[in-house]
């Protein structure tokens, strides 16, 4: 067993020290936990929630490409149960949305029949950027017809 994986948590399964808060102003510092596996250094896999979290708050485009490099799971469960491609969304960041399709998130997730659709239309930001998420959401197939209750 790899060490990321040793480490990790399936999807909706986060560890009980983690929590669904957005923790503005993250960052790594020397005293972060780590694992040393022949002589690679690998955060936690909670602090990589937690760091994916902080990224796409930020729309940090080259961590999340980083985390999901490193083999963190596309559709790993954020807060709210929410995949990392609803909270781009959410947010309206279309270079997010485009990197985490990319590399496989399902335009088609829901959470108590809310969908990723619905979580784009709800965004707040420019008509502009709702507009284009919602463009590629539906070019990668998700379903407008999937109801609320």
């Amino acid at each position: 067993m790899d060490i990321i994986t040793a480490n990790s948590f399936p999807a909706g399964d986060e560890s009980e020290g983690s929590n669904d808060d957005w923790d503005i102003g993250f960052c790594l510092d020397k005293k972060s936990p780590q694992i040393k596996d022949q002589d690679a250094v690998v955060p936690h896999a909670q602090d990589n929630v937690s760091l994916l979290k902080q990224a796409i708050s930020k729309g940090d485009v080259g961590t999340v490409k980083q985390l999901l490099d490193d083999g963190m799971d596309v559709e790993t469960r954020l807060g709210f149960d929410w995949t990392p491609l609803m909270c781009a969304v959410s947010v309206v960041n279309y270079e997010l949305t485009e990197l985490l399709l990319d590399r496989g998130a399902s335009a088609n997730f829901s959470k108590d029949n809310w969908t990723v659709l619905m979580a784009c239309c709800s965004a707040t930001g420019s008509e502009d950027k709702i507009a284009r998420c919602v463009e590629i959401l539906l070019s990668r197939n998700a379903d407008p017809n999937m109801v609320d209750r």
